[in-house]
């Protein structure tokens, strides 16, 4: 887990509508929430082999109207901290939102393989079960 700002997707995902950034203690600190269940949201980095990559590049770029069938057909992912596609995530703590976007990692760049896609409700649930 890091702080929300530490992506560079982060900045995209701020502009997303249900998310609020709120400051406190006069602007110091600041919380970025989802604002339907006022969850706060953290962001996190998984690395995965190219196996397990294009899992989530398939999900990543399915269709909506296939959506629901493309996660039951999907099975847990594994993490390998020596793999070089890097799945960045925004999560809220109650797990009903979640942006991710693949970036294939080289000794000297971040390339993004996808868009930032979005998932709220059940379906982000779904989601956050095959990250496992």
């Amino acid at each position: 887990m890091s702080k929300f700002n530490a992506l560079r997707m982060a900045q995209e995902v701020a502009k997303y509508p249900q998310i609020a950034i709120r400051d406190s203690f006069f602007g110091l600190f600041s919380e970025t929430v989802y604002k339907p269940t006022d969850s706060k949201v953290e962001s996190y980095s998984n690395y995965y082999d190219a196996d397990n990559s294009l899992i989530f590049r398939r999900l990543i770029e399915c269709p909506d109207e296939n959506l629901s069938e493309m996660l039951q057909s999907l099975h847990e992912t594994h993490q390998d901290k020596r793999g070089k596609f890097r799945l960045d995530l925004c999560i809220s703590e109650d797990c009903r939102f979640i942006a991710m976007q693949l970036n294939e990692v080289s000794a000297d760049s971040i390339q993004h393989l996808t868009p930032i896609r979005y998932f709220e409700g059940k379906e982000a649930e779904q989601v956050e079960d095959l990250i496992g």
